[in-house]
């Protein structure tokens, strides 16, 4: 259900994301990343991996949030299509950028299928609000975020 949440999210948001006020496109196209697999991608933790996917929106960088976005079968980026890649995650960077963000709770909530489930809070212009980063352990060992609840964060991104 949360998945589902996430992915209308998303598409609800792609529909509108020319509403983001700065470009996150890259001024030029980028030849297609090489997929990333075991240690290279995913993170060693639940915890490191919304660690890993926070910095990597701050810095706007798309190619580390794709090896730390993914699902049980591994990162997004080994899953998707590169343009339904990039689309997905310049909206959830745009979403997710930030001036301050941190863990809203010292410890995850365990779900099942072993998923964890941690709340972080997130400070951009005056504006807070607190949403859920859902994270799966990989058939490869590793650690990625499987879902950002985007609803909370409406207001992040105009």
């Amino acid at each position: 259900m949360r998945k589902q949440r996430m992915l209308a999210g998303v598409l609800i948001v792609t529909m509108g994301a020319a509403a983001c006020t700065r470009a996150a496109t890259p001024a030029a196209p980028t030849p297609a990343p090489a997929p990333l697999t075991g240690a290279t991608s995913g993170a060693a933790d639940a915890r490191a991996a919304v660690e890993s996917f926070m910095k990597a929106v701050k810095a706007q960088d798309l190619q580390t949030m794709a090896a730390v976005w993914g699902t049980s079968r591994g990162p997004a980026r080994d899953q998707l299509d590169r343009e339904q890649l990039e689309k997905r995650l310049i909206i959830i960077q745009c979403k997710l950028d930030h001036e301050q963000w941190g863990f809203a709770e010292d410890r995850a909530r365990l779900l099942a299928g072993g998923k964890q489930d941690f709340q972080v809070r997130l400070r951009q212009k005056g504006a807070s609000a607190v949403t859920s980063f859902t994270t799966i352990q990989a058939t490869d060992g590793r650690w990625y975020v499987e879902i950002v609840d985007l609803d909370p964060l409406r207001d992040f991104c105009r």
